[in-house]
């Protein structure tokens, strides 16, 4: 199995280590590229990245985008060792760019065939699936929740409609009685059958009546 392949199959795992696996293959290539010099075992990673960077700018006449590419590869590193050192998380996005800058360095030097690049960059697309993925999963159980909220709502506005209902029915009904009430009295008083007690009952009543409208 080759090393791109490997990281190919690592690209399915947790981010992080994916990284520090691109980083820990890319340190590779450039202790290839200086290992000839005599301070070679001195050198850091950052030394490395420039000197490969002095080499490529002073063989060509023309400007070489991936050079930035290589600026990237430095941030990388220090991503990595926050991974190694303090068992930092890294998204998924960050994975992402990490191997775009990855293909760029192994094109311009050369390192690597184009098949293994495009093996390796079709991992790309599998991270930006992957986010694609997340979000829609994300979004989904904000629409769960939002529609469970909605449906909660829903059942508490008809409960208070339910309530308010029999509020309005029985105020119909208690002014139905106030108004038989009413209708009693003026019968009575028409027809001359006032006695006090009847009276006084039918005010008490029309009175309670009011009380509970």
């Amino acid at each position: 199995m080759t090393a791109i392949q490997r990281l190919v199959n690592l690209s399915a795992s947790d981010p992080g280590f994916y990284v520090v696996a691109l980083s820990a293959y890319m340190e590779t290539l450039l202790n290839n590229e200086t290992r000839s010099l005599p301070e070679y075992r001195e050198l850091s990673f950052r030394d490395k990245v420039e000197i490969v960077k002095s080499r490529l700018t002073e063989n060509s006449r023309e400007y070489i985008p991936e050079i930035q590419a290589l600026n990237g590869i430095k941030n990388d590193r220090a991503l990595t060792n926050k991974v190694r050192h303090e068992f930092k998380a890294l998204s998924q996005a960050e994975a992402k760019a990490a191997t775009h800058r990855f293909v760029q360095v192994c094109q311009v030097l050369g390192c690597a065939t184009d098949g293994q690049l495009e093996l390796l960059s079709e991992t790309l697309q599998q991270w930006h699936d992957r986010l694609n993925l997340k979000e829609e999963l994300e979004e989904l159980k904000t629409m769960k929740w939002e529609a469970f909220k909605a449906q909660r709502d829903n059942r508490k506005l008809t409960e208070e409609l339910e309530e308010l209902r029999l509020i309005q029915q029985e105020k119909v009904e208690l002014e139905e009685d106030l108004k038989l009430t009413n209708t009693n009295l003026a019968l009575l008083a028409k027809k001359g059958l006032k006695t006090a007690e009847k009276n006084k009952s039918l005010r008490e009543e029309r009175q309670a009546l009011k009380m509970k409208i």
